[in-house]
């Protein structure tokens, strides 16, 4: 018992320590410990030290959790376990078995609408479900993205903590290449899509079917639907944003991908953003923003200006707190292009690379 109460201090493998098969051990060694400690003592200092020390640790292993939690909430902004199911279950269902030391390449423009949060989630949660890698071809928020050479498609040199995870190279022979709509939906492509290769490259030996194996299909390892959870909806789901489907308002450059977390949709907000609106010409409307500044220094207010072309401010606001800010569309046939001004704009972290100088959970347009 006392080695392997050890064991669990030396080196692991990250996805090891991660899936907590090493906690129940150094519980173990952790209490045998404090037991042994407190008996050198008093019998009345036994149980005072005893609670002491078991608080110390429920403190400090809370506060790391919440620590780590808080974290990692702006990476994972767009996991979703049941959008999650639903795409390896379509790749499952295009190839039963796939060969072994194939690499599953999703494509797709950006983070947005996929239900990953990092390139190192698509390659971990490829080869837990499905036994071989993967990876997006967007670029993640960390900065991970594959490259594309003469003999293949290259990734990894992760860093999770600072600490390296692999480098991986397949060739394009070895790579089957998935298109991944913002709905969810999966579509195997036959030909290596050329706006991913650099000028003078060509995906040589490019197969994806030459990957499917015959024989008794491999079983789709853990992705598969609780009797209590509903299924993705691909078509309910496709078009979730934070624009109500009524209002004549469009989302310009400066956003954020779409986001759900806690029970709450909303959409960070980069300094300028663009809100579009079309001018009617039965009258004036009002565009409503639903919307809660993030963290500030010294918990200073929000100054937000609404900018008309030419930097002309056509409203200025300071907000606090969760508030809704209303915007008036004078009546004319063409459309209005807005920018959403912050003075003062937060600058980012090293940890987070946007400008969450506020957010929006919902933009409905209503008449004066």
């Amino acid at each position: 018992l006392c080695v392997l109460s050890v064991l669990p201090y030396f080196k692991f493998s990250y996805v090891l320590r991660t899936q907590f098969f090493a906690a129940p051990v150094q519980a173990t060694f952790w209490a045998l410990g404090l037991g042994f400690m407190s008996s050198l003592l008093r019998p009345r200092a036994q149980q005072l030290s005893l609670m002491a020390a078991s608080a110390t640790l429920v403190l400090v292993s809370t506060t790391a959790a919440l620590f780590a939690q808080s974290n990692s909430i702006r990476y994972k902004t767009t996991t979703d376990f049941s959008k999650l199911v639903y795409v390896y279950q379509q790749i499952h269902a295009i190839a039963p078995k796939i060969a072994p030391g194939t690499l599953i390449l999703f494509v797709a423009d950006d983070f947005t609408s996929v239900p990953f949060g990092l390139n190192y989630d698509v390659s971990e949660a490829t080869q837990v479900a499905l036994n071989v890698n993967g990876i997006l071809s967007a670029r993640d928020v960390m900065g991970w993205q594959p490259t594309y050479s003469p003999n293949g498609v290259v990734f990894g040199d992760f860093k999770v903590l600072g600490r390296p995870i692999g480098k991986y190279e397949y060739s394009y022979s070895e790579v089957m290449a998935f298109d991944l709509a913002p709905g969810g939906r999966v579509t195997l492509l036959k030909t290596f899509p050329d706006l991913l290769l650099p000028d003078g490259i060509s995906a040589v030996g490019y197969r994806p079917m030459a990957r499917i194996e015959r024989g008794a299909e491999d079983p789709l390892r853990f992705m598969r639907y609780s009797s209590w959870m509903k299924p993705y909806d691909p078509d309910s789901s496709a078009s979730a944003d934070i624009v109500d489907p009524t209002a004549a308002v469009r989302l310009g450059d400066g956003w954020y991908p779409f986001e759900t977390y806690a029970g709450q949709t909303f959409r960070w907000v980069n300094n300028d953003a663009e809100l579009v609106a079309d001018g009617s010409e039965q009258g004036a409307e009002v565009i409503n923003l639903q919307l809660e500044p993030g963290a500030r220094p010294d918990d200073q207010p929000l100054k937000l200006e609404v900018l008309a072309p030419h930097d002309r401010v056509v409203g200025e606001y300071q907000v606090s707190r969760a508030s809704t800010v209303s915007i008036e569309v004078p009546a004319s046939a063409t459309e209005f292009r807005y920018r959403l001004h912050v003075e003062d704009s937060v600058a980012p972290t090293a940890a987070d690379p946007r400008t969450l100088n506020f957010r929006v959970f919902h933009i409905s347009e209503t008449t004066p």
